[in-house]
Order: C-alpha cells, then structure tokens, then sequence
C-alpha cells in the first residue's frame, strides 16, 4: 500500500488516485476522480492527504473486550440487552448462527490488568454483572477474547480535492451505544449517491463532498456528545437511575429512550418535559438521601 497520488495537507493538492508497490517491488498506480477512504480508524488516506489528527476527540473512559458464544437461549434471540452494576457495564447481541456477542465495558483503568489473563477477567467481570450472567447460562464461548483500549472518539477532516473519509476513518463514537455500523453504511450511501453525478466535474465534486461532510456533522454531533456521556466510567448517576425507572413504568417513555439508540429521536427530544420534571425531583430525592 502507498499514498494516494497527489497528496498533501488538507486542502492543498488534488488527489488524483493511489500509488502502491506491489509483491515483486514494481510501482502500480490507478487514477480517479475520488479516492474514498474507508479504511478504519488507522486509516492510511487519512495519513496521507494530513488529516489524521482529529479536530474534536473525546478519550474513551471504558476499555472493550469481546467474545462469541453459543447461545441456546431462544427466548432472547430478538433482544439485546444491557446490564449495569456498579462501574461495570456489559451488552448481549444476538447474531446469526446461534450466536451472541458479549461485549464488556469495565473501565479503562482496569484494561490492562485484564489483557493479563484474558479468560479469567472475563469470567470475574460477567461476575459481576449478575443479570448478564444469568443470561448466559447455558453459553458457551466459542472464540477468543479480543480487546482495545483505545476506542477514543472524533471527528476528523473528512473531505478535500479529490478525497473523502467516510467511515470510521472520518468519524467514530464509542461501542457504548453501537452507532458506528449505522452512520458508516448510511453516510457512505449518502457519498456515494452525492457524488456520483459529478465526478467528471472536479469544482462540483469538491462542493458535493464539502456539503456531506457538514451533513455528516450536523447529524452525528448530538449524538456522539450523548454516546460520550453514556461512555464515562463511573456508577450511573441518580438522574439516570429515575429516568430508566421511569422507563419501565412508562412504556411510551422506553420507546422514546430506545428511539434514540434507533437514531428515530434526537437525545435532546426523548424526555417530554412532564418525564423530566418527574425524574429530576426523584433523583434529587435520591441524592438528597444519600441512596
């Protein structure tokens, strides 16, 4: 792999295609009109037109680790769940196959000393977390542990002359609140659709990919300072206890906090101003007793 072909700080040089060095050492070059970089949080597009570092990022406070199981629990196959106890903080996704994904968040703090032994942090930290391993009983681990600590958040100079970064190589959030797939395949699509008819005109285009980067923006932002908040390390607030207790005896509420894991509803509009008035006197009760 090599740079693409007319790079350079954003901004300056056109980007006219990719350059690489193939197994026998010749130089290859295919030229376009648009390079897309989709390849991931390392991505080498980003490097090279000089867009690596982010403009606004966020440091994670939660490391990941993460496994597949064989799930015999058919009466969860179309739920996911999420459990917290403490600062501890794990997700179940069911997946084809019989499977489900485990995903645990522990914090950051204790990333490391889990790398250690992987298996037995596993076991402790489901421990810990009583309702996620009442629902895995019966599972049976299939792969792996895998992990990263680094899951810092950011948005990143996504566009210039010639180039775009789309994906995670633009912009990513934390695993917390599972959005990255969602805006990688919608804001691709939206790349894709917007660039498409211009390509043959290099000023159009550079407006195009402008105008999807500010789209992409607009759209993420509120939801990438909500996934932050969701992301801290600590024991949930009193005010986040009241509001999923209120969730479970208001179902209209659960749907409007689920609509915006869906991305339906906006984080600012999913608490009607009756429910937040409510909440907020309980979890200042709540404060107040010292519960």
């Amino acid at each position: 792999d090599g740079p693409p072909a007319g790079s350079g700080r954003p901004g300056s040089r056109r980007v006219a295609g990719v350059r690489w060095r193939d197994r026998a050492g010749g130089e290859q070059e295919v030229r376009a009109p648009l390079v897309g970089g989709a390849d991931g949080r390392r991505a080498l597009v980003a490097r090279a037109v000089g867009a690596e570092r982010p403009y606004r990022a966020s440091a994670n406070g939660r490391a990941c680790f993460y496994a597949y199981l064989e799930d015999p629990r058919t009466e969860w196959r179309a739920t996911a769940a999420q459990w917290r106890a403490g600062r501890e903080l794990g997700t179940a996704f069911p997946c084809d196959g019989g499977l489900v994904m485990v995903l645990l968040m522990p914090p950051r703090s204790r990333g490391e000393a889990l790398r250690a032994d992987l298996d037995a942090g596993w076991e402790a930290t489901v421990a810990a977390l009583p309702g996620l391993r009442a629902r895995l009983e019966g599972c049976v681990r299939v792969t792996k542990v895998r992990s990263a600590l680094d899951t810092t958040s950011y948005f990143r100079r996504s566009s210039g002359p010639g180039w775009a970064l789309p994906g995670d190589a633009g912009h990513f959030k934390d695993p917390v609140t599972a959005q990255g797939i969602r805006d990688a395949l919608r804001f691709g699509r939206l790349l894709g659709e917007a660039a498409a008819p211009v390509l043959e005109d290099p000023a159009r285009l550079d407006r195009v990919l402008a105008a999807w980067e500010r789209g992409r923006e607009r759209e993420c932002l509120e939801t990438y300072v909500w996934t932050n908040l969701l992301a801290r390390d600590g024991e949930m607030t009193a005010l986040e206890v009241e509001l999923y207790r209120a969730a479970v005896e208001h179902p209209e509420l659960a749907g409007r906090v689920l609509d915006v894991f869906a991305r339906t509803r906006r984080p600012s509009t999913a608490v009607p101003p009756r429910h937040a008035a409510a909440v907020s006197a309980r979890a200042l009760r709540r404060v107040l007793a010292g519960a």
